[in-house]
């Protein structure tokens, strides 16, 4: 689909993240809830970034090694945390 897209001429910087066998989520929000409840939709996705991906609150450096500090939301199911394919990434559990 993408070479597609690039032959078309329409568009430019074409890229996907779309991996064969990764589970997808789709959240639909009740945008009228929300708002009633003084939540943007913005709110919603920041909230959900976080506790799927989680977000880079700073650095840890140790020696001449620095790593980065990210935040999520703990996982109630028990599953470990995704594996990292970066070096200067460290996994850790905050109570």
């Amino acid at each position: 689909m993408t070479k597609r897209f690039a032959a078309s001429g329409l568009m430019t910087d074409i890229d996907t993240d779309f991996r064969d066998g990764v589970t997808e989520v789709q959240v639909a929000p009740d945008r009228e809830k929300a708002a009633g409840s003084g939540v943007s939709v913005q709110d919603i996705a920041d909230t959900i970034n976080t506790a799927i991906g989680g977000v880079r609150q700073g650095y840890f450096t140790n020696g001449i090694r620095r790593y980065d500090v990210r935040i999520r939301s703990c996982r109630s199911n028990g599953a470990p945390p995704p594996t990292s394919t970066s070096s200067s990434s460290a996994p850790a559990t905050v109570s």
